[in-house]
């Protein structure tokens, strides 16, 4: 038994879209969303990275997963990560 991926694609409806921030490696917009229920929801902020990018997955001769444990300040948490740039 196989199960359809349910059209989604006019659940949001997107009510405004500003780009608040624009440089080569990074684009931030401001988007004013309707969501499925009718209800608005302002001031979403989503992410834009045009450049390509790459993600890997490290596996050790023991067969692990390797990690990195960055410390990020913003949040002052130690945060598991996979490799990616």
């Amino acid at each position: 038994m196989s199960e359809e991926t349910p059209d989604i694609s006019d659940s949001w409806e997107i009510l405004a879209w500003r780009t608040v921030y624009d440089s080569d490696w990074v684009r931030v917009h401001q988007i004013d969303v309707k969501l499925p229920h009718g209800q608005a929801a302002p001031d979403w902020h989503l992410l834009d990275y045009p450049r390509e990018a790459v993600g890997i997955v490290p596996i050790g001769p023991d067969g692990r997963i390797l990690m990195i444990d960055p410390y990020r300040f913003t949040t002052e948490t130690i945060a598991t990560k996979s490799l990616k740039g």
